[in-house]
């Protein structure tokens, strides 16, 4: 798993690179990758420590793709569905 700090390096990496980029269309899809990116690595920071909360935003995520969102909101969410599932799977349970 990674972590958000991993994720903010990745996504200032392909933001750095743009300006080397000239072909529109890679650019256009690499400044994409980078936001979700970013917008994962706050979702996964802004996680609470505890697994209930984890849970109820796992469940808020779930209820927003049940809604009407594009493409790219759908996929980003998804990822980060993921995030917060993997979290979850890594934290200690309790005795």
């Amino acid at each position: 798993m990674r972590s958000a700090e991993e994720l903010r390096a990745d996504a200032l990496r392909l933001r750095e690179s743009l300006a080397e980029i000239t072909d529109p269309a890679l650019k256009e899809e690499l400044a994409s990758q980078s936001l979700e990116l970013s917008q994962r690595a706050e979702a996964l920071a802004r996680l609470p420590a505890d697994p209930d909360g984890i849970r109820a935003e796992i469940d808020r995520y779930r209820r927003t793709l049940a809604s009407s969102i594009d493409n790219a909101q759908r996929q980003t969410i998804e990822r980060m569905v993921q995030d917060a599932e993997e979290l979850l799977k890594h934290l200690p349970t309790k005795r």
